[in-house]
């Protein structure tokens, strides 16, 4: 669960961060999707997992088997 919440919770701040124009200037009545989709979604989860090491919920050889494994 702790998993989930954080990679869904960090989906609010990474974008605001890092974005490309399409995603700065979102035109929501012609939507038109960011080719860098994979940067954001790796983004969110390096740091939903990095949040998780640096709290203690997992320990580094769970964190750094999981980067692996992505």
């Amino acid at each position: 669960m702790a998993d989930v919440a954080s990679h869904e919770f960090l989906h609010i701040i990474t974008p605001l961060n890092i974005h490309s124009e399409e995603i700065g200037y979102f035109d929501f009545q012609n939507p038109k999707m960011s080719k860098h989709l994979w940067l954001y979604e790796g983004a969110t989860e390096y740091n939903a997992k990095y949040i998780q090491l640096r709290s203690g919920m997992v320990t580094m050889k769970d964190y750094v088997e999981e980067i692996v494994s992505k």
